[in-house]
Order: C-alpha cells, then sequence, then structure tokens
C-alpha cells in the first residue's frame, strides 16, 4: 500500500503546487492591474488638470492673447503685432491715418479703452484701407474692428453690414 500512495502523494503534491501557483499568479496578475489603472487614472487625471489650466489660461488671455493697450499719437496708432487691443488717445475724438508694427498677416481687433476717447480709423489718408472707402468709427464700448495687415496696407479683415 505504501508503494501505491508515494505517486498518489507526489501527484497531489504536484497539483497543489499547481495550483498555488496558478492562484499567485492570478493574484499578481490582477494586483498588476489594479496598479495599471491606478496609474493610468493618475495619468488622465495630472492630463486634464494641465488640459483645464490651459483652458483657463486660454479664456482668461482670449483666442487672440493677452489684452493690450495702445495710444495713438498725432493720428499714428503704434502696435506690437497681433493681437487684441484697447486703444485710447490724447483726445476726445482720436483721428487714426497710420498703423504701424504690424507684419505681412498679422490681425488685430481693436476696441476703445473707455468711453471718453472716441476712434476714428480713416480711409486713405495713409496705410488704411476699408470697404467702400468710408471711416470706421469705434464710439461704444461693444464696438470693434478687425484687421489685417499684407505688410503694406491695413484692411478690414471681414465685412460689415
Amino acid at each position: 500500500m505504501s508503494h501505491l500512495s508515494f505517486p498518489i502523494d507526489n501527484f497531489l503534491s504536484e497539483s497543489i503546487y499547481t495550483i498555488a501557483a496558478t492562484e499567485a499568479a492570478e493574484d499578481a496578475a490582477e494586483e498588476a492591474a489594479a496598479l495599471l489603472v491606478s496609474i493610468q487614472a493618475d495619468t488622465i487625471a495630472a492630463q486634464a488638470t494641465a488640459d483645464a489650466a490651459a483652458a483657463a489660461a486660454a479664456v482668461a488671455a482670449g483666442s487672440w492673447g493677452d489684452i493690450k493697450s495702445a495710444t495713438v499719437v498725432a493720428g499714428v496708432l503704434t502696435l506690437t503685432g497681433h493681437g487684441y487691443y484697447k486703444v485710447d488717445g490724447a483726445n476726445a475724438s482720436n483721428n487714426v491715418d497710420t498703423i504701424n508694427g504690424l507684419s505681412e498677416g498679422d490681425e488685430v481687433v481693436l476696441t476703445q479703452a473707455d468711453l471718453i476717447h472716441v476712434l476714428v480709423f480713416r480711409h486713405g489718408v495713409d496705410n488704411l484701407s476699408f470697404l467702400g472707402g468710408i471711416n470706421i468709427t469705434l464710439n461704444a464700448l461693444i464696438e470693434k474692428v478687425r484687421l489685417i495687415s499684407n505688410g503694406t496696407t491695413i484692411t478690414e479683415a471681414s465685412s460689415r453690414p
């Protein structure tokens, strides 16, 4: 009888060892999967936080970047490249005959800095050219003009009614 029990004992020991090893491997695989999910969740959370911060910065700055200031001096408005500008002047009504500081393809959005300074962009006086050959006047804070430079002349970037 002892002769028969040895192979059965050996078989049972190997089976128990195989089952234990399989269970250990399954547990390790589950722990690895849980760790991977945790790492992925942390990565996604970090990316979402970075995306939210970038979106908040874009909203704060607007799609045109930070708001810049510019002043009309003797009919000349000097800008520092593309962007969104609040413009003021020395007088209650300020004629803008020339815009400097733009390169070919630069677009700008201009609005009044306050209600005190009306802006009149004068067609054809120097480097400004507008649809219909008429001046553009901004005399309310909600009014804006979008202009584009071809490197020499500044024109409206879109038509108006």
